[in-house]
This record gives C-alpha cells, structure tokens and sequence, in this order.
C-alpha cells in the first residue's frame, strides 16, 4: 500500500518531536564532554567525539527544521576541528570560542 502525503507528514511530525525530545540529552551530553576535556593527553579523542557530536546535531537540526540549531552545531563543529588540527589542540581563544558555541546552542533549546 503506497503511503499518502498526509502519512509522510504526519511521520515526520512524529521525527521531529522525537529529535525535539532528545535535543537536550545530547547538548547535555556534548557539554559534559566538553568539560571532560582538560589536559592535553585527552583531548584529541574528547575533541574528535565532541566534532562528531556537533556534525551529526549540524546535519539533523537541518533536516528536521531546526536551523538555528544547525547553524550553531556547524560553527561549533569548525571551531573544534581547527582546534584539532592546531599545536597545542587547544588555547585560551579556542576554549572560549568553544563554551560560547556551546552555550548558543543551549540557547537554541
């Protein structure tokens, strides 16, 4: 049986309020990595998942109309990947561009 138009949206609908729902386990999740992050030796893995973190949240905050969100999760996404590609991985300006990215998301909820 071919799903109607009416059938698509309402599944959506129902995406959406699902991804709504979990937003602030996974911002919550992405701030407590980001404060596990502390001496040199932990940061490569906890920035490569937190770049991960924010890439998926950039991707389905899109998707699912959420673009605020989206557009903060990508800018957070950019800071953290500069921030693995530089020596030392992260400084003061970066730990500050960071938290303030994170706090804009927390704002998006």
């Amino acid at each position: 049986m071919a799903a109607t138009r009416e059938d698509f949206l309402r599944e959506l609908d129902q995406q959406r309020a699902q991804f709504r729902r979990t937003l602030e386990g996974k911002i919550a999740g992405m701030e407590v990595l980001w404060n596990a992050i502390g001496e040199e030796a932990a940061q490569a893995g906890g920035l490569e998942r937190l770049e991960r973190n924010a890439h998926g949240l950039a991707g389905s905050g899109a998707m699912f109309g959420f673009e605020d969100l989206g557009a903060q999760a990508r800018t957070l996404e950019g800071l953290v990947h500069s921030a693995r590609a530089a020596t030392p991985p992260i400084g003061e300006g970066d730990r500050r561009a960071m938290a303030s990215a994170l706090a804009a998301l927390r704002r998006c909820l």
